[in-house]
């Protein structure tokens, strides 16, 4: 059985760039899911042995509930990275 190590987890579509080459497209760019189902799935993941999560996008910085999911992730052991291309990035983690 093989087991995933790390993932590409897709935290919204939601970008402020619209960028005309990207894999998205420009159109229903709104919204994002709920923190509570995504709590769910970390748990799931890191009860799975994933060791890596990539927070990808649209632009994952835009997702308001980015620190609280990150210290989840990070006490649950796993390693995080962002993959963005975000100017506007503040945040104290």
């Amino acid at each position: 059985m093989i087991k995933l190590k790390s993932i590409a987890f897709h935290l919204t579509f939601y970008c402020e760039n619209k960028c005309p080459y990207c894999y998205i497209g420009n159109e229903e760019r709104v919204g994002h899911p709920s923190f509570k189902k995504f709590k769910r799935v970390i748990e799931k993941l890191a009860e799975g042995e994933v060791e890596k999560i990539f927070l990808v996008g649209g632009n994952p910085c835009s997702y308001l509930d980015l620190k609280p999911l990150i210290e989840i992730i990070k006490k649950l052991g796993l390693k995080v990275y962002i993959l963005s291309n975000t100017l506007n990035f503040m945040i104290s983690l």
